[in-house]
Parts: C-alpha cells; sequence; structure tokens
C-alpha cells in the first residue's frame, strides 16, 4: 500500500510547518495531565497547532492550544476504572470510530499529521491524509502493546498494522521496547524510527529537591500512586507489606495514593491483616497536588501486573525517589538502573518485593545514594527532551 502524494516544497524548518496531532481521546475525565505540557509547548513550535479528538470532556479554551473536535470515539468495552469486575491485565476490545476525521484530513490538508497509536480513530486520519497532497505522516506508538487478547486477534491486529505503517513517513516511540516491536514485528525500517521519550512526566515542583535522607527513628516511607484496581496490583505491595511487618522491627510506613473499585477489598486485606497501622489510604490526590505526596517519600513502590508504560514512575524519579518496580511495567527498564537507584521483582512474587523493601528499611543510609541517581536519570526526561523528541521524529518525517 504505497504512499502516493506530491512533492512538498522545501520546508524552512518546524516554524513553516501547519501540524495536526490526532488523538481519539484526549486526557482522562478532562484533565489533560501529562499530555498537557507537552502539546502546549508543540503548539509554539509550528506555523499552526491543532488537536483533532474524537472525545474531551474538558473545556478546549482552557488547554492552552487549538482543539477541535471531529466525528465521534466509542469503547465497546468496559472501563476499568469504572467497573466492578476486575481484570489483571489490559482489557481487550474494540474503540468505534465516526468516519469524519478521515474527511477531515482529506479536505483540509497539513503539512504534518501526527497520528497516536493504532486506534481506528488515528487509521481514518491516517487514510483521509492520503488524499491531501503533500501531507507527511507522523506515526506516535507509545511502547510495546500489552494487550491481553487470543492468538487470532493478536495475529489480525499484527496484519492490519504491518499495513498502516507503510503510510507513514517517520515513526516515534518512547524506548527500545516500542522500538522493537515497530522493526521486528510490523516490519519499520529503523532509519525512520527515532526511540526517544517523547511522554514524560512533569514535577517541575519537585525537581528542585535534594537527594532524600532519613532522619534518625524516622520510619522509611514507601509510597504507591495510582489506580486501585486490580491490574495495578496494589494487593501484591500489601501482601509485601505484611511480610515485612511480620520480619521486621524497624518502622515504616506504607502510604497509598489514589482510588478506584478495588478499595474496600484493599482496606478489609489491610485490617484482617492487622497491618492498619502502617498503610495509609490518602485517596485520590489532584494532579496538581501530587508533588507534596512524592516531597514527602522516601522510596516509591510500582507493583503493575501489566502496564503500557506508566508514568507515575517517571513522576517519582524526576522527584528523586529510589523505585521498586515490577518487570511488568513497559517502563521497567527506563526507570530502575538495577541496585544503583532501586530495583525491579516478579509481581507474582510478593516476597521478592518485601526482600526489596526490606533492603531499605535496613540500610536508610543508602537512600541517599540511590535517590541521587534517580535525579541523574530524571536528566533524559525532562519536558525539553520531549519536546526534542518530537521534533526530530518530525524532521524524519518531513524530509524528502
Amino acid at each position: 500500500m504505497p504512499r502516493r502524494r506530491a512533492v512538498t516544497p522545501k520546508l524552512q524548518g518546524l516554524a513553516a510547518v501547519r501540524c495536526a496531532w490526532v488523538t481519539p481521546v484526549l486526557g482522562v475525565d478532562g484533565q489533560l495531565l501529562y499530555l498537557g505540557p507537552l502539546l502546549r509547548r508543540l503548539s509554539k513550535c509550528f506555523q499552526s497547532f491543532v488537536v483533532v479528538t474524537g472525545e474531551f470532556l474538558g473545556a478546549p479554551e482552557a488547554t492552552g492550544f487549538s482543539v477541535e473536535r471531529c466525528g465521534t470515539f466509542r469503547r465497546l468495552y468496559a472501563n476499568e476504572r469504572a467497573t466492578a469486575k476486575q481484570v489483571a491485565f489490559y482489557r481487550s476490545g474494540v474503540g468505534f470510530a465516526t468516519p469524519a476525521v478521515f474527511w477531515r484530513f482529506a479536505r483540509k490538508p497539513v503539512d504534518l499529521l501526527i497520528v497516536t497509536e493504532f486506534s481506528l480513530y488515528a487509521c481514518y486520519a491516517a487514510l483521509g491524509s492520503l488524499l491531501a497532497r503533500g501531507t507527511r505522516l507522523l506515526w506516535v506508538v507509545e511502547a510495546r502493546p500489552r494487550l491481553a487478547s487470543s492468538p487470532f486477534l493478536s495475529a489480525v491486529r499484527r496484519m492490519l498494522r504491518r499495513l498502516f505503517v507503510k503510510l507513514a513517513d517517520g515513526f516515534l516511540t518512547n524506548n527500545q521496547d516500542g522500538g522493537d516491536y515497530l522493526v521486528k514485528e510490523l516490519g519499520v525500517d529503523p532509519r525512520r524510527v527515532v526511540m526517544r521519550p517523547f511522554l514524560v512526566s512533569n514535577m517541575n515542583a519537585v525537581s528542585q529537591l535534594l537527594p532524600r535522607r532519613v532522619a534518625n527513628g524516622e520510619p522509611i516511607r514507601f509510597l504507591y500512586v495510582g489506580q486501585l484496581i486490580r491490574r495495578k496490583g496494589v494487593r501484591v505491595a500489601l501482601e509485601a507489606v505484611r511480610v515485612v511487618h511480620q520480619r521486621s522491627q524497624m518502622p515504616f510506613v506504607m502510604e497509598i495514593v489514589g482510588d478506584g473499585p478495588d478499595r474496600l477489598e484493599l482496606e478489609a486485606f489491610v485490617a484482617r491483616n492487622a497491618i492498619a497501622h502502617v498503610v495509609t489510604f490518602r485517596g485520590r490526590v489532584s494532579y496538581a497536588d501530587l508533588h507534596a505526596s512524592y516531597g514527602s517519600a522516601h522510596v516509591f513502590v510500582f507493583p503493575t501486573l501489566s502496564d503500557y508504560r506508566a508514568l507515575t514512575p517517571f513522576e517519582a524519579l524526576s522527584a528523586g525517589l529510589p523505585i521498586i518496580t515490577s518487570r511488568r511495567d513497559g517502563g521497567s527498564g527506563e526507570t530502575v538502573d538495577e541496585g544503583r537507584n532501586g530495583f525491579s521483582f516478579d509481581p507474582d512474587r510478593p516476597g521478592d518485593l518485601a526482600a526489596h523493601m526490606e533492603y531499605f528499611i535496613r540500610h536508610p543510609d543508602r537512600i541517599a545514594t540511590f535517590s541521587a541517581r534517580s535525579f541523574e536519570m530524571a536528566k533524559s526526561y525532562t519536558l525539553e527532551a520531549a519536546i526534542s523528541a518530537v521534533q526530530m521524529a518530525a524532521m524524519i518525517a518531513l524530509r524528502k
């Protein structure tokens, strides 16, 4: 399926480029979260910049960039944040989109079209750009997909994606895992792939903190931030807390920031195992106020059973926290330098998590060294680095 288009005139850098960023859903429940700072900065890099989406619950005028609602996007599967029927992996399902975005880009072309992931909505936009003379296509893929689906459905997805990637002029992915997926599984030319982090945390309020130190007698404060759903593995962390509490006489605290349908069950587990005095449920905290939670912790714990590429560990990294993370997070290789800023573990083995927690409880003097390494690693995941990654991928897509 070769991409057919006229040759565009030479563009004088990105400042002369008309750009559109396409995503089926913008933000979460009206909140932009991690995407907000990135899109605001990108809007200043191009001659014109618009985000085209099928679903946005927020106020477009408050985003700081141009937002255009085009068509509709609907999930044909349950929202895991709103259902009591919990699963250990991402729900497999289909998203339905009307073809309005196809006609939008066929009739109103841009110089650079950036589409995110492989939703039907993004694929419509990519196909519409085929009818627009001169549009270049940049496909953005966060990391290797982590969907629990049948071998048949996986094979169908792979076949369709191998066809659609032929439409693109350039690709951007956060890490080597995503790069391997594009090149080895979808057959993309590695010369067209940029592997640099573009989706990063933006905890500017904690970025000037010094490496963590623990005062004499102060309890080690472990922190989890995220949804209270089965897939996030919070039960694994609580199992580890129970083991540590039984084995260690030294003081520690586990703080859980977040909410969700699993909260009552998790609170019951805490009460049943008599660990309520070391576990605190803080509930939901606004994104703007999260920096206080990171700023008061000593060690970050992320016990997920399955995550595409979670961003809370990157927030913890920017806050200078040592990190103990599950190997089933697609970003674990980016946030943990084994034995230097933290540890990774198999979430099927809560005892391994307990052992890593005990390490910091028994050696509080080493937290500052681990913290310093996290601060050093965080320098690769700044907003400036993210903007640079998108600009580099855009130039590859625009190159003749």
